[in-house]
């Protein structure tokens, strides 16, 4: 059964990244007296998925927040070859099973970030030392259940569970009627010792980008060209960003750019790259991009399963009754399928 745009904003709704859930790790119990206890809030992405975002809490033991801190969060358990129907995310019909987790901060931040291209925004929250054990205590009672009680978009989601565990054992009241993972967070703002806004993929490249202005406009003289290639390093896709990391291989004075660049890939994302870069079927892909003479790149993009480039050449043209000949740009277009070019046809 093919679920409509409307299904599909209905599962947008839920708040949750996908594409973390398949690699969260199973649940265990939290320590009893956390030093802080932070709201995570990941904003919401391009894809229907992950459209509204999600919601995460996570708790330090340290004098103050680590990268290793466990982050527990919440969200329907999405199971291969399996397809609910669109009403049963809100509670109609078969039920949705409801999924916990819990990894480190640094795991979560790293794929959101550098791979979602997120925002996250952290929320250090004003709690006693008794409020911090007795959120603990709901949430461990949770980790450990062999059961959840059935996801539901609207009123069991991560951000729902999250609000009700602060409004059952704290005094945070603001954030409950936070179902959705923005309004949560801005609703408990007032109620936090510090609120930190950690940059996205994209604020990350752009930041390198603007160091490296005037190396890229020398490797890259071309305006269109180089507009293309920004879109294509800042996309979330990575056989976009392939495309134009191997556009900066391919060109010398451009190694500190490409190291810089690559910094801002998580970790396997930057081992998937060097190993794509290092590949020797990128030599067919080196030929398509080099466009001949007096051609001018204007897009290069994925569609689907194959690569699509268009180029824009000027050629002489007579008008009616003139020996004068006249420049109109022609388009052309071509496209080649990303697996013959050594690309990993997968979003």
């Amino acid at each position: 059964m093919k679920c409509s745009s409307s299904s599909q904003l209905i599962l947008a709704v839920c708040g949750l990244i996908l594409s973390s859930l398949a690699e969260a790790q199973p649940s265990a119990r939290l320590p009893r007296s956390p030093t802080f206890i932070s709201l995570v809030a990941f904003e919401g992405g391009e894809s229907f998925s992950n459209r509204f975002g999600h919601i995460d809490l996570r708790f330090s033991y340290g004098p103050s927040p680590e990268p290793h801190d466990p982050t527990v969060g919440f969200g329907p358990r999405l199971e291969k070859n399996v397809q609910y129907a669109p009403l049963a995310f809100v509670g109609i019909g078969d039920k949705v099973p409801m999924l916990s987790w819990n990894e480190s901060f640094q795991s979560r931040y790293s794929r959101a970030a550098r791979e979602d291209h997120l925002r996250v925004t952290t929320l250090v929250l004003d709690l006693s030392e008794h409020e911090k054990s007795e959120v603990v205590d709901a949430l461990n009672a949770l980790l450990v259940a062999r059961e959840l009680k059935p996801y539901n978009a609207l009123l069991r989601n991560c951000s729902s569970v999250v609000a009700r565990i602060l409004r059952d054992t704290s005094g945070l009241r603001g954030g409950a009627l936070g179902f959705l993972p923005a309004q949560l967070e801005k609703k408990l703002r007032p109620f936090a010792l510090k609120r930190q806004v950690l940059p996205s993929g994209r604020d990350l490249k752009s930041k390198v980008l603007k160091k490296h202005a005037r190396v890229l406009e020398r490797l890259l003289p071309d305006t269109v060209e180089r507009e293309v290639f920004e879109a294509q390093l800042l996309s979330v896709r990575p056989e976009s960003r392939l495309v134009a990391y191997h556009r900066l291989q391919s060109r010398a004075g451009a190694r500190l750019l490409l190291e810089d660049l690559l910094g801002t890939e998580s970790d396997r994302r930057r081992a998937l790259i060097e190993s794509k870069l290092s590949d020797p079927n990128f030599e067919s892909l080196s030929r398509v991009l080099s466009l001949k003479k007096g051609q001018t790149l204007r897009r290069l993009k994925i569609e689907g399963s194959r690569l699509v480039l268009e180029t824009e050449s000027s050629a002489p043209q007579f008008a009616a009754g003139s020996r004068q000949s006249t420049t109109a740009p022609r388009r052309h277009l071509s496209s080649w399928e990303l697996d013959s070019l050594g690309l990993e046809n997968k979003p």
